[in-house]
């Protein structure tokens, strides 16, 4: 089902976009595959005003992922980001930790198979730890 668009809504980076010129009169459902297992999806005309128009998204921003898929990224990227912050903190702490260390790597080298950057510097500095500790 349709859903109106209100372009005044958008994000200052999306009204510079073509698409502010001339925009659509409604969002429409769009149908996807997703990227990681092929899954048959929706990006509804509803989740679409939503993510343009209240979470301020790119216009021109595309889903990949299934909802499942989506998730799973945002899992992997939590756990990334917690362990990031608790070796900021505490880094002499958990340097000899071997379970924090495996599961941050476990976390860094999942994420690209859900569309995520590589990081290849801390993939790396975590396996030359736990080498070390072996």
């Amino acid at each position: 089902m349709p859903v109106r668009v209100d372009a005044e809504r958008w994000s200052r980076s999306s009204k510079q976009s073509y698409s502010y010129v001339s925009p659509p009169r409604n969002y429409e459902d769009i149908h996807y595959e997703c990227w990681r297992c092929n899954t048959a999806d929706v990006f509804t005309a509803a989740q679409q005003k939503a993510a343009f128009e209240v979470k301020q998204a790119y216009i021109w921003q595309r889903r990949i992922l299934c909802q499942a898929c989506f998730s799973e990224r945002r899992r992997l990227e939590q756990i990334s980001r917690a362990q990031s912050k608790q070796w900021r903190e505490a880094k002499n702490k958990v340097a000899r930790d071997r379970r924090f260390l495996e599961k941050w790597l476990n976390a860094l080298e999942e994420l690209p198979g859900y569309a995520a950057r590589r990081n290849t510097a801390n993939i790396a500095m975590l396996k030359k730890r736990l080498a070390s500790l072996a």
